[in-house]
Order: structure tokens, then C-alpha cells, then sequence
């Protein structure tokens, strides 16, 4: 992964800003009352969310004695030694946890070039982390490795693999089904051919954003991401893959 030094700077000024809120929030040697969690599993590459778990584990706060995360995104963190995770993986890891087995797979180039879905494949229990938004338009980190069609193929290859019945936990909204699931995967389909068509028409960003979005994918602008932001983040991922293929 490559960024630039004001990119690298704002994350390492992110990072700081985390570690003192943590300070306030939990104190310096602050704990639960509760049962401390045995692992924690980080299902996705995004600075703020690994340096925050990260933030509570100095903190002695005890919510992080196991994490497991992207090798290739360790170094990447611009965390202390300490902070970083005691386990790490490339592609695919199985551990387990109350008997069972939870087997952990890396889909590179979906929301992030560092997703990690968790498998319980005996309970037919799927947490899919972001690579899946509910009824919902998804944020995409394009910067970071996103990419709509490379997300398209790795759900395919989750639903092709589903149990009958199978429960699935999303990354935001609700408990899901497969069903649902195959809805989002369609929806991420839709959006590509609908801003791709547009690209090789010769319709410019702002133009396919002023154009708005089609019927079929209206019911989804309704999270936090929009219709005009969305269809910059697919038209953006779209643009890069051309752009490789050049």
C-alpha cells in the first residue's frame, strides 16, 4: 500500500487523537466488570477502527488480549509494538472458540483490500464485517483497495458456499438471510453496469452524479451514504480498473 506524506500524516494525527480520547475516557489502567472477551477479530482494514481497538488494549481497559488482522496491513498502522496484533494472516485462518470452529477467509479488493469474513460453519453463522450493508448503500475505500467488481465476485463465492437457512451477520443493518444477502450483491451489480454504461457513453462524473440514481437503486440511499456520493465511489472504482487495464 502506497499514500502520500500528508495522507500518512493525517493518519498518524487520527491515531494520536484516539489514544488521548481513549486516555480520558477509560484512564490509564481502567477495566470491565465484566468477562473479558478471549479474541477479537478485525474484520476489515481502516485505520480508525484498528487504532481504536488498539487504543483500548494500552489503555488496560482488557477488551483486546487476541486480535487477529491482515499481515500485510501491520506495518501499515503506525502503531507502537505493543498495540499491534499478537496473530496475523495472509489468506485464510481457523481457530477456535467454545468448541467450535471459526474459520476466518481474507477477500482482498471488496470494501477494503483488507475484509475478513468469519465462517461458523457449524452453526451456520456468517459474519460478513462490510463487506455487507444491509438495505443500505455501502462506503467503498477505493484509496485503500475497495473495488466494486472485485466485491461482485467475492460475494458470489460466499453465497455459492451458503448453507440452507444460514444466518448472516452484517457489517451494518440488520440480521440478514441469504436472500438478503444476494439483494446487496445485485444492488452492487446494478450500480456498476448502470455508472459503467454511463462511462463508455462518454458522461462525465458530475454528470452521471447530476443524473441521479435509477429507480431500481433508490430504495438503497437510505444510510449514511447518498445517491450522488455512491455513484462517485463506483464511477472512481470503475475509473482505477480501467486505468490498470490500460
Amino acid at each position: 500500500m502506497t499514500a502520500s506524506p500528508k495522507s500518512l500524516n493525517a493518519t498518524k494525527r487520527l491515531l494520536a487523537a484516539i489514544f488521548a480520547g481513549a486516555a480520558v475516557f477509560f484512564g490509564p489502567t481502567a477495566g470491565f466488570a465484566a468477562p473479558q472477551p478471549a479474541t477479537v477479530e478485525g474484520v476489515a482494514f481502516r485505520p480508525e477502527v484498528a487504532a481504536g481497538d488498539a487504543a483500548l488494549r494500552l489503555r488496560g481497559c482488557g477488551l483486546m488480549r487476541y486480535m487477529v488482522f491482515i499481515k500485510a496491513y501491520v506495518a501499515a498502522l503506525y502503531l507502537p509494538e505493543a498495540a499491534r496484533p499478537n496473530l496475523t494472516f495472509e489468506d485464510e485462518l481457523t481457530v477456535y472458540a467454545g468448541g467450535q470452529a471459526l474459520r476466518l477467509v481474507h477477500f482482498p479488493r471488496a470494501h477494503t483490500d483488507g475484509d475478513t469474513v468469519v465462517f461458523m460453519d457449524g452453526g451456520g453463522v456468517v459474519h460478513m464485517g462490510d463487506m455487507f450493508f444491509n438495505g443500505m448503500f455501502p462506503f467503498m475505500d477505493v484509496g485503500h483497495g475497495g473495488d466494486i467488481e472485485s466485491w461482485i465476485g467475492h460475494l458470489d463465492k460466499v453465497l455459492s458456499g451458503l448453507p440452507e437457512g444460514a444466518k448472516i451477520i452484517p457489517g451494518h443493518g440488520p440480521l440478514a438471510t441469504a436472500a438478503d444477502l444476494k439483494a446487496f450483491r445485485d444492488m452492487l451489480a446494478d450500480s456498476a453496469s448502470y455508472v459503467g454504461k454511463a462511462m463508455k457513453a462518454g458522461r462525465s462524473l458530475e454528470a452521471i452524479k447530476a443524473d441521479g440514481l435509477p429507480a431500481g437503486l433508490e430504495p438503497w440511499a437510505k444510510g449514511f451514504m447518498n445517491g450522488p456520493r455512491w455513484l462517485e465511489l463506483v464511477y472512481r472504482s470503475l475509473e482505477k480498473n480501467s486505468g490498470a487495464a490500460k
